[in-house]
């Protein structure tokens, strides 16, 4: 690959006959046209007509003037081509061609280098004078390659990519006011994975001066898509690392998460919308910042991508205007042809799209990783009073509600914190964030919280180091919200597991807290679907009970009498985990959330509060509605792979049924579309859907009420519109 270190101050990065003024000079005056029918932030002069002005006026019917229609304007976008296998949806091959298109030039698309080689992830700089992208290498093991990664520019009229140091560029931001230009990247990438990137530390540095580096994060492992600055500069979107969405505050160290999800995006003005990617690839979920509550978009019925699945959905710097590329099938890794760039606009609202355009990629070769700059898109605001749905509006304007205590575990001496899989889970003295990774058929349920039916967690290495060590250094606390969803056994289930030193297990109706060996018994009164709050701790004193609360209520522990009571038997594996042993044994099945644990003594104060947040929680809680029915199969999507779904490790496949017999609960109509899971942990799982025409009982709740799915992998191809749809909430596999 010809290669040139890379200098800004040459006239190639500004290039033709313009040059840097004239071009600022251009997007300035189309600022008009790119905004038509926007709400601009700045209210432009008349401008003459840009004497480069290819597009003719008239109906919109070539492919430039289809594209201004969409976005307003002038328009540049820049995206990576697969001539390979056609299977290369992460750019990680090195087979691509790096592709531009301007509506103001009269070719229609073209190759911006001549070479063919690895682009990941192209960029246009904020003036769309220059494309800045990287080329990852990989050697070693390919089932587990070693990353390398180089930053190259080149200018937007094409020539030889200019080298401008090694790292992989997640983002190109303009200071407002110096209008200084940052590449943001990581400095090297995780090896291990072979689709999207991921790295430990984010830095930036100007095109001019790339060997001074500013550090801009280094707190845990973070995806490369979808990192996404706002104007000011002050917060990004990203993934630490997937399904892990939300925003980076800059300014206050801290990610904000939103949901699990893929490809978030952050609005590029500053009003703090962001949407998170949901695990069909068909619908985007919208957030307002600090507003409980989100609205969903769907991309699915879009003409151009005809209800399939959509890839590499990235906003522009135009607050209306997004990108992406499609239509994917659901098994994206086999291949999937004439994928293209496609563009959308939203409406004022950001509730739907109101206009779209595809690029009708001539070549069989599927496009991946599209960035789209508009003239004057960096002049244009959102107005956040018309922005989301009636609901997420109200929710806005309504006043703040009474301040109640909230769940929030102690900075000091923290091993382990984990509220739900949709919240911050940081340990913020030792900036790292704990985590959990669901084993067999666990998963994740309505509230976020860890569901082990037939599967367990186990926790991420440096906390289950942390809690090792406190167990066996001096005093320690747990506080853990349990759930049981089946009556217990005689014989004891383990809810928590921590090496041969601790075990809080289930037995009938009670608690069995296993200390160093030693069982200590505590009557809880557990029922199935009743939530407790349990804190306890280390006794002062050696070989002595452990001091225990119940729904905040200070209890009494006892030795187990073994006459009565069968203990289990010992297990002396250093596992870490919630919901059983090492491999699944002595399964417990239930919800487990707002975990902590400290290397202290319990502190009675804050045990109280929580537990008195938690019966606030459950006071107004309401479950999704459960509906019992007996219904005929009469179509399924095709089943995923764990091959086919990349990075995924579970999948559902969608059914359509006609209903036989009602049993119990609402009815869901005569015909209705079922989510059933397929691929579990990364293995596939046995059971429905099965064959048209076969005839099942069904245990089901609203897919509405489980937004946890929106990030998992899925498909409702089949199912017509209108169809509702439901969760199938039997045990997986059954």
């Amino acid at each position: 690959m010809n290669k040139k270190r890379f200098n800004p101050s040459s006239s190639m990065v500004f290039p033709g006959r313009y040059g840097r003024r004239s071009l600022l000079a251009l997007a300035a005056a189309v600022c008009i046209g790119a905004t038509a029918g926007f709400r601009c932030g700045k209210k432009p002069t008349p401008p003459a007509a840009p004497a480069t002005s290819g597009v003719p006026h008239g109906p919109a019917k070539s492919l430039r003037q289809q594209i201004e229609k969409v976005t307003g304007g002038h328009t540049r976008i820049v995206w990576a081509r697969d001539y390979g296998e056609g299977k290369d949806t992460f750019a990680n091959g090195t087979k691509l061609a790096l592709m531009g298109l301007d509506t103001r030039m009269a070719s229609a698309e073209r190759v911006l280098s001549g070479t063919r080689g690895n682009f990941s992830r192209p960029l246009l700089s904020p003036d769309g004078a220059t494309v800045v992208c990287s080329r990852r290498t990989a050697t070693g093991d390919p089932k587990v390659p070693q990353w390398q990664s180089e930053i190259l520019a080149v200018p937007w009229e094409g020539g030889p990519l200019q080298s401008v140091r090694s790292g992989y560029a997640v983002d190109v931001w303009q200071e407002p006011q110096t209008g200084r230009t940052w590449v943001y990247a990581f400095t090297t990438l995780r090896d291990g994975i072979s689709s999207n990137p991921e790295g430990y530390r984010m830095v930036r540095f100007r095109l001019s001066e790339p060997d001074k580096e500013e550090v801009i994060w280094e707190k845990g492992l973070m995806s490369g898509d979808n990192i996404q600055l706002n104007r000011a500069g002050t917060a990004a979107s990203g993934l630490i690392p997937w399904p892990n969405a939300g925003t980076f505050d800059f300014a206050s160290g801290r990610f904000i998460r939103y949901r699990n999800g893929c490809w978030p995006s952050l609005a590029p003005d500053d009003s703090g919308v962001v949407w998170v990617f949901d695990g069909t690839h068909e619908n985007l979920r919208l957030f307002l910042p600090g507003v409980e509550g989100d609205w969903r978009v769907p991309m699915g019925k879009l003409e151009s991508l005809k209800g399939k699945a959509a890839y590499h959905p990235r906003w522009s710097n135009h607050p209306r205007v997004v990108c992406f590329t499609g239509p994917h099938p659901v098994k994206v890794s086999q291949g999937s042809g004439r994928v293209s760039v496609m563009l959308a606009r939203f409406n004022a609202g950001l509730t739907a799209f109101e206009e779209s355009v595809s690029l009708r990629n001539p070549a069989a070769e599927p496009d991946c990783y599209p960035d789209v700059w508009v003239a004057g898109g960096g002049e244009v605001h959102l107005d956040l009073a018309s922005v989301g749905s009636k609901r997420v509006r109200e929710l806005a304007a309504a006043a703040p509600a009474k301040a109640v205590t909230a769940w929030d575990a102690a900075a000091e001496s923290l091993c382990f914190v984990w509220q739900r899989a949709n919240t911050n889970n940081a340990i913020t003295g030792e900036k790292r964030e704990s985590s959990v990774t669901p084993h067999r058929h666990a998963r994740f349920g309505p509230r976020f919280d860890m569901l082990t039916q037939g599967g367990y967690f186990v926790l991420d290495d440096a906390s289950a180091k942390s809690i090792r060590k406190a167990l066996t250094s001096g005093l320690w606390a747990m506080e853990i919200a349990i759930t049981p969803l089946a009556e217990g056994s005689a014989t004891p289930q383990v809810i928590f597991r921590a090496g041969p030193d601790l075990e809080v297990q289930q037995s009938l109706h009670d608690f069995i807290i296993r200390i160093a060996g030693k069982d200590w018994q505590l009557g809880a009164g557990l029922s199935a679907g009743q939530t407790t709050h349990l804190a306890f701790g280390r006794s002062s004193t050696r070989d002595g009970p452990p001091t225990v609360w119940l729904n905040g209520q200070s209890q009494e522990a006892r030795p187990v009498d073994t006459g009565l009571r069968a203990p289990l038997a010992p297990a002396d594996t250093t596992e870490v985990q919630f919901g059983a042993r090492l491999e699944g044994a002595a399964a417990w099945t239930g919800r487990l959330e707002t975990i902590a644990f400290h290397a202290s003594a319990p502190d009675p104060s804050r045990v109280a509060a929580h537990a008195a947040w938690w019966q606030q929680q459950l006071t107004g809680s309401t479950p999704p509605a459960r509906t019992v029915v007996r219904a005929r199969l009469e179509e399924a999507s095709p089943r995923a792979t764990p091959e086919s779904i990349g990075t995924y490790r579970r999948s559902w496949t969608s059914a359509l049924y006609k209903k036989s017999a009602l049993i119990s609960g609402p009815d869901p109509g005569a015909t209705f579309g079922v989510a059933h899971w397929t691929i579990l942990d990364g293995q596939p799982v046995t059971g429905p859907p099965g064959k048209p025409g076969e005839e099942r009982e069904l245990i089901l709740e609203p897919m509405a009420g489980h937004p946890e799915m929106d990030s998992e992998h899925g498909s409702e191809e089949i199912l017509p519109d209108g169809v509702p749809l439901f969760l199938d909430t039997g045990q997986p596999g059954a």
